[in-house]
């Protein structure tokens, strides 16, 4: 099983991919939150989102997720 450094070193990867197709991704943190986002920034510790959902979140700017709360991390295809 990969470790934590190894996952999120991909989810870098994969982040930047979406942030040049600009993609919508799906964020859930460990705590159970979900994001319906835009990437806008990629940072070593945390990224930067712009919430469209879900209703709760939907316009929030400039939301910071830090990498090592995350659970899953993939592109929304909906």
């Amino acid at each position: 099983m990969d470790n934590l450094k190894e996952v999120i070193e991909r989810w870098k990867i994969l982040g930047k991919i979406f942030i040049n197709n600009n993609s919508k991704v799906f964020i859930k943190e460990l705590n159970g939150d979900l994001h319906f986002c835009y990437i806008k920034i990629i940072e070593d510790d945390y990224i930067i989102v712009d919430n469209f959902g879900p209703e709760q979140r939907r316009n929030k700017k400039d939301e910071k997720i830090y990498w090592a709360e995350i659970k899953r991390f993939e592109e929304y295809l909906k």
